[in-house]
């Protein structure tokens, strides 16, 4: 116990191996979450003002005020589980970040106005890979299932309220980063579960979402039976998305190759070679700097000479038609040149 401990001091103490992520420190965490106690009963005090909050902000609330009523009894102890201060950064960098959006929408506040003054004081995205890289390092050197650290058991004898899908979620895309796809599967898996009953999950994570990692890291390790279960479900759910469609097509060719040996040495070399070239037109996330380890670029390859990529998810249908109206003089200009 006293060996994992001091792990755990010193990843809160140091520079995480993922380049240009920093580690949130124990006395500025401390801070965090008597900001966190304090901004709660300011949002206790705005709701009651409302007439009909929406049931997400209430959710909100409810468990900012739990995790707020645990920290106060003893705050140290609270700080220093690995699960605890991962989920109180995860909460600034994500859902009061998104409440700060949603109330600047509306008539100014007092809320808004605490939240505003106190932004500095924020965690960055940086922060979060630290506490994701934390929970990831403990995960590899106890050798802990994904199942275990979700349901908020560690070696420590000490535990913590358990993580919700979008949190699995997120180790596992941070996994996938790292290409450690044995472990993408397990938190992809336990995240699937907990969207399930007797979960009652009401998040914004797709399924689809899940799954499309889920299915990638399974063809990653050569468990193509279930890569093809998971895409299919996929294409279920999304008939008409062509990207599941191109990996299910290649899991499918691979899958007959491997129960189809070729004899003919001459045939199958020419079939490798094809194989090889077909393999670089598959799927893939580009998530090769920090801002992308969470929110991956999904590149399908279309050509290779030239090389032709089409980027899926990149622009918002808003962005897409801004990037067109500016687009759009440019375009005027060229079809008015004499040269055409």
């Amino acid at each position: 116990m006293t060996r994992f401990m001091l792990l755990l001091l010193w990843m809160s103490q140091h520079l995480s191996v993922l380049q240009g992520e920093i580690f949130t420190s124990l006395s500025q965490l401390k801070g965090l979450a008597r900001l966190e106690a304090a901004l709660s009963l300011s949002l206790d005090n705005y709701l009651k003002d409302q007439s009909q909050p929406p049931e997400i902000l209430r959710n909100f609330a409810d468990n900012v005020r739990r995790e707020s009523e645990i920290a106060r009894g003893d705050i140290e102890n609270y700080i220093f589980h690995p699960i605890n201060s991962f989920q109180l950064v995860r909460r600034f960098v994500r859902h009061w970040k998104e409440l700060d959006s949603y109330l600047s929408k509306g008539t100014r506040n007092d809320l808004q106005w605490e939240i505003e003054v106190n932004r500095p004081a924020f965690p960055t995205s940086k922060d979060y890979m630290g506490s994701i890289s934390a929970l990831l390092r403990i995960q590899n050197v106890y050798n802990l299932s994904a199942n275990a650290i979700a349901n908020g058991q560690l070696h420590d004898g000490n535990s913590s309220g358990g993580l919700g899908p979008d949190e699995c979620y997120d180790l596992g895309v941070v996994s996938h980063g790292l290409e450690n796809y044995e472990d993408v599967i397990d938190w992809m898996r336990e995240a699937l579960m907990r969207m399930s009953p007797p979960y009652e999950y009401s998040g914004a994570l797709e399924k689809g979402d899940v799954l499309e990692y889920l299915s990638w890291a399974e063809y990653q390790v050569g468990r193509l039976d279930e890569a093809i279960v998971h895409t299919k479900e996929i294409l279920d759910k999304d008939p008409k998305n062509e990207r599941a469609q191109n990996n299910l097509n290649h899991f499918e060719v691979e899958q007959l190759n491997l129960k189809q040996p070729n004899t003919d040495k001459v045939a199958g070399k020419f079939q490798e070679n094809s194989h090889k070239e077909r393999d670089k037109l598959t799927c893939y996330y580009k998530n090769n700097l920090p801002t992308l380890l969470l929110k991956p670029i999904k590149v399908e390859r279309l050509n290779l000479d030239p090389d032709l990529y089409l980027l899926h998810d990149a622009l918002t249908d808003k962005e897409t038609e801004h990037v067109k109206k500016i687009a759009r003089p440019q375009f005027a200009l060229l079809l008015l040149s004499p040269s055409n």
